[in-house]
């Protein structure tokens, strides 16, 4: 894959700005408030899925055998075949017999490795519902379902602490 960085970086000025965030927040931690994959990620499941289709489509079995035995060293299909075995997927396992059987276990492996990439990176300062914490209390419907823009913006600053300083 080329350099992602700047595009990455794209993404994150454009969620910054949009929920108004200063610089000390980290990029992990916006991701996961607003529980959206890196773009690698998002990438990886569109040429992982492409991959896939292509795969189910062979008119025989044993062309797809052929297909991991070739000696023809194509650079497409061994960094996929890499990916897949960084992300301890193995090829029997992605060669399931049903097409989304085999997407939906890609799918769920590349977003579980994107969420704990991201709470690694996170610092531990999102939401506690994104987190996994259940409240044991009702919470009030006001603070579930802000629908006035400001609030909403300070409850994010408020789990970010993040407020500015008091003059």
């Amino acid at each position: 894959m080329t350099d992602l960085a700047p595009l990455e970086t794209l993404q994150n000025q454009f969620l910054r700005r949009l929920l108004m965030l200063p610089l000390c927040v980290s990029n992990a931690a916006m991701r996961l408030e607003l529980k959206i994959a890196s773009l690698e990620t998002c990438l990886w499941k569109q040429v992982f899925n492409y991959w896939l289709s292509l795969w189910h489509r062979l008119p025989d079995h044993y062309l797809a055998q052929c297909l991991w035995r070739d000696e023809f060293s194509s650079l497409w299909t061994s960094r996929i075949h890499a990916k897949l075995l960084s992300y301890g997927i193995t090829p029997m396992e992605a060669r399931t017999p049903d097409q989304t059987t085999a997407q939906r276990l890609i799918r769920q492996r590349l977003d579980d490795i994107d969420l704990q990439r991201n709470y690694m990176l996170g610092g531990g300062v999102c939401s506690p519902q994104n987190i996994g914490i259940t409240l044991t209390y009702c919470v009030p419907s006001y603070l579930s379902s802000l629908s006035t823009v400001a609030h909403r913006l300070a409850f994010t600053k408020a789990r970010f602490n993040v407020f500015p300083p008091m003059p």
